[in-house]
């Protein structure tokens, strides 16, 4: 099931409106399956997912995954189950635990548009009376998107997990690059629970930098994986779901440019937690560098980010409200 994907932020598109004018009230997701509403892809910007594991190729690209083969580390689990579960789908020795709700969330860039992917591991297989909220946090602006938008411009996809009574709902919602570029950093988050317990039970974000022209991908450093318990492309790097780990610049590039970057090379970055209001946290850069090694770029500009500081949301903040 999908719905119609066009111009996304058309009500941004001034890009100089004042905050107030992008409060927008919240959404359940619930709703979209349980009303029978048609829900339509745009035949735009339809890249090829050559393992079938619900991840399109330029995902797999941004995560490190094989996009030949659908369990990359051969653990039993998809990489799109591990996103869903926020295990690691490069490591083996990192696999999902536990057996309910979750949600993860990375993106990547399109022909003319961002796309973050939502990924909502499902116990029971069913999206009947789960509540679901998306948002966007921009300065210090949270604003969840409506249920109309997200009918509107969204892709939703039902996918197996390794349990045969679980499903993965994936769902494709597009970003403009230019918001990004405007505001020079946004968070996207979701949020979802079960309508029997009536609070969140998981939640993630993505955080999206912009280096000039090229928006970038904030994640936890992969490595990470290799000598702790770490979850999720949005773990915090300072917040209060771990201590400061490091994390990685993964350019998104709008039509495949990546121009001016250097190759081989990727931009790691340490950060610390100075301050939080409710969900919303500051943090600050204290050390950033291109280190050889990788298979991705890094931009000149990335020890200039030391000093930078910037407001973000601590996925835990939101889950039990």
């Amino acid at each position: 099931m999908s719905f119609r994907v066009s111009s996304p932020f058309l009500f941004l598109r001034g890009l100089a409106l004042p905050a107030a004018v992008i409060a927008v009230v919240g959404v359940l997701a619930g709703t979209v399956i349980i009303s029978g509403r048609e829900l339509k892809a745009a035949p735009l910007d339809n890249p090829r997912d050559s393992d079938g594991d619900g991840l399109v190729n330029p995902q797999e690209s941004v995560l490190g995954t094989n996009k030949f083969q659908a369990d990359t580390d051969g653990d039993g689990f998809s990489d799109l189950e591990e996103l869903a579960r926020k295990s690691s789908p490069l490591f083996p020795q990192s696999v999902p635990e536990g057996d309910r709700i979750k949600l993860g969330m990375t993106c990547r860039g399109g022909d003319t548009q961002l796309h973050a992917t939502i990924a909502i591991y499902l116990p029971d297989g069913s999206l009947r009376n789960k509540s679901f909220k998306a948002g966007i946090l921009v300065g210090t602006r949270m604003s969840s998107l409506t249920e109309a938008y997200l009918l509107h411009h969204a892709k939703l996809t039902l996918h197996p997990a390794a349990d045969p009574a679980a499903k993965i709902a994936v769902l494709d919602l597009p970003i403009s690059p230019r918001l990004v570029r405007h505001y020079g950093h946004m968070t996207v988050y979701a949020t979802v629970g079960d309508d029997a317990h009536g609070v969140v039970q998981a939640a993630d974000c993505i955080q999206l930098l912009a280096f000039g022209q090229t928006v970038v991908l904030q994640v936890a450093n992969p490595m990470s994986f290799a000598s702790t318990s770490l979850g999720g492309s949005g773990q915090q790097t300072g917040g209060s779901g771990g201590g400061n780990i490091g994390s990685i610049y993964i350019p998104l590039p709008i039509g495949g440019d990546s121009s001016g970057w250097t190759p081989g090379q990727v931009c790691v970055q340490q950060t610390a937690l100075i301050g939080s209001s409710g969900a919303m946290i500051t943090q600050e850069v204290t050390s950033a560098e291109c280190q050889d090694g990788w298979d991705g770029y890094c931009p000149s500009s990335c020890a200039s980010t030391v000093g930078n500081t910037y407001v973000t949301v601590d996925p835990l903040a939101l889950i039990g409200g």
